[in-house]
């Protein structure tokens, strides 16, 4: 988690982001809201669904973590990143403590085969652009 923040606010160089600051507090909640694109919708519909996401541990006495499909970045050359919401949480910037961001840590599966066998069973419903 902390080389994730450390990633996420100083840039990937290791040296640097030993040295940045991070948030003073993180506060953590169990499930959010995100815009979504449906999977099921074409690429070039202007349409956005409202689907909640859950990083709970204990929810009614079991884990409970929401499955999602992230667009990769433009020089990626895969569909979608699949992973699992781990954590969600709001933070204040270290360098501006007036900016507030939510902010989520999504643990991606990967694929071994190619073909996408390896991923756990899931209903991938829908993708959101990070």
């Amino acid at each position: 988690m902390l080389e994730a923040l450390q990633r996420y606010y100083h840039g990937s160089d290791g040296r640097l982001a030993r040295r940045g600051a991070l948030p003073d507090q993180l506060y953590v909640v169990h499930s959010g809201c995100i815009p979504a694109r449906l999977m099921h919708h074409p690429t070039d519909i202007d349409r956005r669904a409202y689907q909640s996401i859950f990083a709970s541990p204990s929810f009614r006495g079991y884990p409970r973590y929401s499955r999602v499909a992230v667009e990769p970045p433009d020089d990626e050359d895969a569909d979608v990143w699949r992973g699992e919401v781990r954590l969600l949480f709001r933070a204040y910037h270290p360098e501006d403590p007036t900016r507030k961001e939510d902010l989520v840590l999504v643990k991606y599966f990967e694929d071994f085969l190619g073909n996408g066998s390896e991923f756990p069973a899931c209903g991938l419903t829908h993708a959101f652009r990070r």
